[in-house]
């Protein structure tokens, strides 16, 4: 997100160390935001001394791949017939049944998640989606041209 202006301080971020050859301040970014999550949910917040901590946390960090890639698919299927040709890989006879095992499959592991177990994982689910549609809004709001440029 950082090499397509996309982030918070995209400059600092898309920068990549001579030296190393990495991106230093993204990958420390992301060590501490790792860190961060794990004190908070195992050992310094708010939601250290609830008995299922981790079970909540990988209950939400299960989930949410899974409704990003039904979204994904469900997106895919409204507008595969706008989309360009490609010229490399094609499923041809097979889309639609790779299409179908995909909905069926996401389908059975979301109800999996229908137990009152995980209703604090989708809690945390519900919290991420909003904070990633609150950053699109003021995107669409403050830099919609970044928006209307496709990434390199």
């Amino acid at each position: 997100m950082a090499r397509d202006n996309r982030f918070p301080a995209h400059r600092l971020f898309s920068r990549v160390g001579q030296r190393t050859g990495t991106p230093v301040a993204s990958t420390l970014l992301s060590g501490i935001l790792c860190e961060l999550v794990l004190a908070v949910f195992a050992g310094l917040g708010i939601f250290a001394n609830q008995p299922n901590t981790l079970f909540n946390l990988f209950g939400a960090a299960t989930l949410l791949p899974a409704i990003i890639y039904l979204v994904t698919v469900v997106f895919y299927i409204t507008v595969r017939n706008r989309l360009p040709g490609t010229q490399g890989f094609k499923l041809g006879v097979f889309e639609w049944p790779i299409i179908i095992l995909a909905l069926v499959w996401l389908i059975f592991e979301l109800a999996i998640f229908r137990d009152a177990s995980f209703a604090t994982s989708w809690l945390y689910t519900i919290v991420m989606i909003a904070i990633g549609v609150l950053y699109f809004i003021w995107m669409l709001v403050r830099r919609p041209e970044v928006l209307q440029t496709p990434p390199q």
